[in-house]
């Protein structure tokens, strides 16, 4: 048994430290890609940054009921397990408009369902036994088929929203490539596609963090795995 928890340890450090030199390696092509005007743009990895605007018709936000060109719902419901509980997600919905990155030199299109979005959340809200949902989240809710009410007690549930609108401020790394109506876009392609309306330094920031936060705790899971294994099971 001492020899599975070894592993087990092993494993998720493993995932960690690479996790960690992932976020390293985004760290270094987001230094290394210098910002490009969207003008300028030639195919491969490119650097850009500017405002939003629709492509299409606008998605119109669970919560808020804002005309945007992005929305992310993300619902947690409080989850009884014993003496304990975890909180899981009951509703991870992201749907987008078509976006379109406009920085005074000409415009390019981002694909935002493939991308790493790295965005603000723009409302929270909870509600509980004692904290009934209001009317307008219970209908979003229902809109999932979801309900704030147990069976005795309100459900434990916590609500996050996130809305990119028309005239945000972004920043965009990514593959650019042709598009069919002319001009080019942005996507995944064989490497990275980032999305933040954090600025560059903020982004850089946060892959740092994370980075070191891999290692460092991947680490010592794996050293603490490599303890178990070793140390003779009484």
């Amino acid at each position: 048994m001492h020899l599975l928890f070894a592993a087990v340890l092993l494993a998720i450090g493993g995932v960690l430290v690479w996790r960690g030199m992932q976020a390293k390696e985004k760290t270094k092509v987001i230094t290394d890609t210098k910002t490009s005007q969207v003008a300028r743009i030639v195919p491969g990895m490119v650097e850009v940054k500017g405002k939003v605007r629709c492509a299409g018709p606008h998605v119109v936000s669970p919560m808020t009921k804002s005309p945007c060109v992005l929305f992310h719902f993300h619902v947690e419901e409080w989850k009884q397990h014993g003496k304990s509980g975890s909180w899981r997600t009951v509703i991870n919905d992201i749907k987008e408009a078509g976006c379109i990155l406009s920085d005074g030199s000409g415009d390019v299109r981002l694909n935002l369902l493939e991308a790493e979005l790295l965005l603000k959340p723009d409302t929270h809200a909870k509600s509980g036994s004692f904290n009934d949902a209001t009317p307008e989240l219970e209908a979003s809710l229902a809109a999932y088929g979801r309900s704030s009410q147990g069976f005795i007690f309100n459900k434990g549930m916590k609500y996050t929203e996130t809305v990119l609108h028309d005239g945000d401020q972004i920043y965009a790394l990514g593959t650019a490539s042709s598009h069919p109506a002319g001009g080019y876009q942005l996507s995944k392609g064989n490497n990275l596609f980032i999305v933040s309306d954090k600025t560059e330094e903020e982004v850089v920031a946060h892959f740092n963090k994370s980075g070191l936060t891999g290692f460092i705790v991947g680490g010592l899971l794996a050293a603490a795995g490599l303890g178990v294994a070793v140390v003779p099971y009484f």
